[in-house]
């Protein structure tokens, strides 16, 4: 079976933002997996996000934190799996 991959997801700002709702351009089929990344952004420790939407339940697969000077960034990368 080949893997294929189609973005759904359409990208979002907010502003110290921990929590974001995915709006999707198409449902995501059954026996679907479905990954979400963020990149957060903070002068102080970015919050881990949350995601919601897509009437799927998303889950966080793994983050990474990185400081620069005056800026710390995150990279949190979410799956959801849809229902056969």
């Amino acid at each position: 079976m080949a893997i294929t991959g189609v973005n759904l997801v359409a990208t979002g700002v907010g502003t110290n933002a921990t929590s974001y709702n995915v709006t999707l351009s198409r449902a995501i089929g059954g026996n679907t997996l479905a990954l979400c990344a963020v990149e957060s952004s903070f002068s102080g420790d970015p919050a881990t996000p949350t995601v919601t939407g897509g009437g799927v339940t998303w889950v966080l697969v793994d983050g990474y934190r990185m400081d620069t000077v005056g800026t710390a960034y995150r990279v949190s990368v979410f799956r959801a799996m849809a229902a056969a």
